[in-house]
């Protein structure tokens, strides 16, 4: 049985379907963490206004509720066709629906606007990375660090890249970057722990998936990798273990499909 080829083989479809909190774009809020946080205010603002509408977005960003962000940055661009912000966040929900044209386009509309705006860049890296465009990806990732060398998820972005393209070293030295700069970023461990899979680096697969359920103890993708280290390395039980977790917490056919698979091989 060779898991590390199981790792690669599955690396494209787990990522595009990852069900990492963090994900691989990032809401626009005034800062690029993990979790993204709505931008306090001093005072409420009414939810009948542009940028009512775009905190209310923020805060079901926050909460992972895709649409219904959706549905408020919508509002917002309604009543502020130029509000960056707004599609910059929109392209993020958008992406993490697997919507990837359309996240795309609300970050070119972003840009259009306001040809600064990093994490624009940043979010279009991770549409095209979803799209397999693995070349646009890096591209894109590289001019939001070029006008943001702080965003940890330019990083995390470029390193998704590069695990697309095979370039598993680069991958880790760009999640490496990430991870410096934002230690709770769930994703850059996971982009990590799948490159070292790739390198058949599996000691430190397994630390990083820990890491990343740590951070999220509700991550199916996670005890996937986890448990396909675990098997690589003769640990069956634990093997076993992950992959029945993961089994529990996935929503996704593909995880439940990669995880059920797995199990099989290791009953023969």
């Amino acid at each position: 049985m060779n898991v590390k080829r199981v790792i690669v083989l599955t690396l494209l479809l787990m990522l595009l379907v990852s069900t990492m909190a963090c994900g691989g774009g990032g809401g626009e809020q005034g800062m690029s963490t993990s979790t993204p946080q709505a931008t306090p205010t001093a005072t409420p603002t009414s939810p009948s206004t542009a940028q009512g509408h775009l905190e209310q977005g923020n805060e079901h960003l926050d909460a992972e509720q895709w649409d219904k962000a959706i549905a408020e940055y919508t509002e917002a661009i309604d009543l502020e066709p130029d509000l960056a912000e707004a599609y910059v966040n929109r392209a993020y929900a958008h992406a993490k629906k697997g919507r990837y044209d359309q996240a795309i386009a609300d970050a070119n509309k972003a840009i259009e606007l306001d040809p600064n705006r990093a994490m624009a860049y940043s979010n279009r890296a991770y549409a095209y990375g979803g799209r397999r465009q693995y070349d646009q990806a890096i591209a894109d990732a590289n001019k939001a660090i070029e006008l943001d060398p702080n965003l940890a998820m330019a990083y995390s972005n470029r390193a998704a890249g590069y695990l697309g393209k095979g370039q598993f070293d680069q991958a880790i030295a760009d999640a490496n970057k990430a991870i410096e700069l934002d230690p709770n970023l769930a994703i850059a461990y996971a982009n990590r722990g799948v490159a070292y899979g790739g390198n058949g680096q599996f000691d430190q697969t397994i630390a990083d998936f820990s890491k990343v359920i740590e951070i999220n103890p509700n991550d199916a993708l996670g005890y996937f990798y986890r448990g396909a280290a675990y098997a690589e390395q003769g640990k069956k039980a634990e093997a076993v273990s992950d992959l029945e977790q993961c089994l529990a917490l996935s929503h996704d056919p593909a995880v439940t499909q990669a995880a059920n698979s797995l199990l099989q091989t290791l009953g023969e």
